[in-house]
């Protein structure tokens, strides 16, 4: 958690919880509620680069 990564075509965000259903090199991109923030939304592939931060989860 804390860690900060570039996402392909989405731009920088933060670890801010670890997912609990989130297993191997998955991520989850909160974008709001209600379909609204579905839109274009899936099965993205692209390329996600760790920059800084982070630390061992307590899991």
């Amino acid at each position: 958690m804390g860690a900060s990564v570039a996402i392909e075509n989405v731009g920088t965000r933060v670890a801010q919880d670890t997912g609990g259903r989130i297993n191997g090199y998955h991520i989850d991109v909160f974008q709001g509620f209600g379909r609204a923030a579905m839109q274009g939304w899936g099965n993205f592939r692209g390329t996600v680069r760790y920059l800084s931060g982070g630390g061992q989860c307590a899991n």
